[in-house]
C-alpha cells in the first residue's frame, strides 16, 4: 500500500494503532539491486504523512544459500546506514530490519548500529530463508532484550520463553563464549580532536577514523615478568572514500604512553598494526630512546582483519597476529598466517603512569576495534 493512500485512510478513520513504514534504502549482503526508493524522498513523505510512524529501514540483501564465499552484514553496510540516518534530521523513531540468515557472523555490527543511532531492530526471515535455530538463539541471546522484535517461524519462537535470558544447551561452549568477547565502551574515555576524524563507541565495539580521535584508558595493573599486561583484540579495516592506502596507515596503540592528552607531547611505546599486513614495535617521542622491531603477515583474502595479542612483561613488549582467511567468519579458529614481533624494553614500569592510548593514524580507513580485553 502506498504512503500517500495510506494517508488517506489515516485522515479519514484516525488510525489509533502504531504504523511502521519500510523501505530497502541501501544495498546489502550479496546483492547488486538498487533500492527502488530514494531514501530522502521517503523520510520527507513519511514526515509529511505520518509523522508519528516508526521507520522501517533496511538493505536489499540475497540469503548466502549455502554458500559460504557469501555474506552477512559487514562493517561497510552498517557504517553506510549510520551515516544515512544521522545525515537526516529525522524526528521518526528508527528500526533496522535485519535478516536473520544473514545475521548470525553480524551481530557485532548489527549491535554498534543500534547504538549509535538510538535504533530499534526489527528481525526477520523469509519462508524460503530456513535459519537454522541455533543461529536464531545466539542472535537472540547477544542482541538486546528489549527494543529487538522478531517476525520469525513459529518453529523458532516456540523456544523464546524457555531460552529467553540464555540459550541452555542449545549452544556449544565455543560459541557462547564468543558472547564475552567485546570492548567494554564504560572502561574507555573518548576524545576527538579533529573536524573529519571519527570515534563511533557503541556496545563492544569502536569506529576509529584519524590520528586525532583516541580511545584512552589507564591499566590498574602491577607489571612484571610473572604478570603481563595482555591485550586481546580484533580489528577490522574499511575503505573511507576513494583514496588507496599505503603500508603505513594502520591502527596504533600506545602502551606505557605519558601525555595521553596532548598529541604533540604524547611519549609512548607505540604497537602497529598496519593495513597492508605491517607489524611493528617502537618508541615514539622519547628522549635519547629509539627501539623499534617489525615484522609482516599476509593480509586475509576476504577483507582486512586481525586478531592480535599484545604482551608487557616490563622488559620485554611483543605483538602476536593471526590473521583470519576470512574476515566475515572472524571468530573461526582458522588462520591463514601468523607473525610475533619482540621488543626488548626498559623494565622500569610505573603502575599510576600506566595508560593506554588506541587511533588509527590516517583518515582513508575506518579502524573498526571489535574486541579489546585487557588483563
Amino acid at each position: 500500500m502506498c504512503i500517500t493512500h495510506s494517508s488517506g485512510l489515516n485522515n479519514n478513520l484516525k488510525l489509533q494503532v502504531p504504523v511502521w513504514l519500510g523501505a530497502d534504502v541501501l544495498i546489502g549482503p550479496n546483492s547488486d539491486k538498487s533500492p527502488t526508493i530514494n531514501a530522502t524522498e521517503f523520510f520527507k513523505l513519511c514526515n509529511e504523512k505520518f509523522p508519528y510512524s516508526t521507520l522501517l529501514l533496511g538493505w536489499t540483501s540475497v540469503p548466502p544459500e549455502g554458500n559460504p564465499n557469501k555474506r552477512g552484514y559487514k562493517w561497510a553496510d552498517v557504517i553506510e546506514m549510520h551515516d544515512l540516518i544521522t545525515s537526516h534530521d529525522l524526528h521518526n523513531p528508527v528500526a533496522i530490519s535485519i535478516r536473520s540468515v544473514l545475521t548470525q557472523h553480524s551481530v557485532p555490527q548489527i549491535r554498534w548500529l543500534s547504538d549509535t543511532t538510538d535504533s530499534y531492530l526489527y528481525v526477520w526471515d523469509d519462508i524460503m530463508d530456513s535459519t537454522p535455530l541455533l543461529d536464531i538463539l545466539y542472535i537472540r541471546y547477544l542482541l538486546p532484550r528489549s527494543d529487538v522484535y522478531y517476525h520469525v517461524s513459529e518453529r523458532h519462537k516456540e523456544y523464546f520463553p524457555k531460552h529467553r535470558e540464555r540459550p541452555g544447551g542449545y549452544l556449544d561452549k565455543a560459541t557462547l563464549q564468543r558472547a564475552h568477547r567485546r570492548l567494554y565502551s564504560e572502561e574507555w574515555k573518548q576524545f576527538n580532536y579533529g573536524t573529519n576524524s571519527r570515534l563511533l563507541l557503541g556496545t563492544g565495539s569502536a569506529v576509529m577514523s584519524g590520528e586525532k580521535a583516541l580511545l584512552v584508558r589507564k591499566l590498574n595493573t602491577v607489571i612484571t615478568s610473572t604478570s603481563p599486561a595482555s591485550i586481546t583484540g580484533v580489528v577490522y579495516f574499511e575503505p573511507r572514500g576513494t583514496t588507496k592506502t599505503g603500508p603505513e596507515d594502520g591502527l596504533e596503540i600506545f602502551l606505557r604512553t605519558k601525555n595521553p592528552d596532548d598529541l604533540h607531547k604524547l611519549r609512548a611505546v607505540k604497537c602497529f598494526i598496519g593495513t597492508q599486513g605491517a607489524i611493528s614495535i617502537k618508541t615514539h617521542n622519547m628522549v635519547n630512546i629509539d627501539l623499534k622491531a617489525e615484522g609482516k603477515v599476509t593480509p586475509s583474502y576476504v577483507g582486512t582483519c586481525y586478531r592480535f595479542v599484545i604482551l608487557d612483561s616490563g622488559n620485554t613488549i611483543s605483538i602476536h597476529v593471526k590473521v583470519p582467511p576470512d574476515c566475515n567468519k572472524i571468530l573461526s579458529n582458522e588462520e591463514s598466517d601468523r607473525t610475533t614481533v619482540l621488543l626488548q624494553t626498559s623494565n622500569k614500569v610505573s603502575e599510576d603512569d600506566y595508560k593506554m592510548v588506541v587511533r588509527t593514524n590516517t583518515l582513508n580507513v575506518y579502524g573498526i576495534v571489535e574486541e579489546l580485553i585487557i588483563q
